[in-house]
């Protein structure tokens, strides 16, 4: 029997976007950022570890995941 297993989870973490591209079907919106809080993004990486997730974990990109000042944090202190 083959078990399913998740290869790749993508987190959004902020709704941010410099709309500098114009080919992007947001240039034209002005979309006011918004942060995942800290809380839910602890829970769904302890939830990954519950699974023993150890694949792939991506920010998502279609907005500017970079711009969340947050990620070197979490990252440095060893939260992924």
């Amino acid at each position: 029997m083959i078990v399913p297993r998740l290869d790749c989870v993508f987190i959004e973490t902020i709704t941010a976007y410099t709309r500098k591209s114009t080919c992007c079907t947001r240039y034209y919106y002005d979309i006011k950022p918004n942060f995942i809080s800290e809380e839910l993004f602890s829970k769904t990486i302890s939830d990954l570890k519950v699974f023993d997730f150890d694949v792939g974990l991506s920010f998502y990109l279609h907005d500017e995941p970079l711009t969340d000042n947050r990620l070197s944090r979490w990252i440095n202190r060893g939260t992924l």
